[in-house]
């Protein structure tokens, strides 16, 4: 669509209306100056809200129960946990690569990887 000199004047035309709508409904720069100067007072409420709030933070660090470090709590017992500490992803098979073992080993200068048979095909008669 290619905008003629007509249909860009009214464009200019609505813009400008649209600015003057929008100047009217604000308020003069210096009037809101001078009320953020003489503004009011923070309330006296602020301030005891601001230490309510922390005495109730000191309050629970306080007497939050804390059983002694290192040792398990007393909700698990030593089977929870056994069973927990060996679980496995049931994906864990997804991640392991054909040739990892070569991935996890580190080459000696010289020597070739076809050396260690690890990608040389197996006969099929067993020797």
């Amino acid at each position: 669509m290619i905008l003629s000199n007509d249909d860009d004047v009214d464009l200019r035309t609505r813009f400008e209306e649209l600015r003057v709508c929008e100047r009217a409904g604000v308020p003069a720069f210096t009037s809101l100056l001078a009320s953020a100067r003489g503004g009011r007072r923070p309330s006296a409420r602020v301030p005891a809200l601001v230490a309510l709030a922390a005495a109730a933070a000191a309050a629970v660090v306080l007497f939050w129960p804390q059983g002694p470090r290192g040792q398990p709590s007393a909700g698990l017992d030593a089977a929870a946990i056994t069973t927990l500490s060996e679980w496995r992803s049931p994906t864990e098979s997804l991640l392991r690569v054909p040739g990892e073992e070569l991935l996890r080993t580190v080459p000696s200068l010289g020597s070739s990887i076809l050396d260690r048979g690890a990608l040389a095909p197996r006969p099929a008669n067993g020797g």
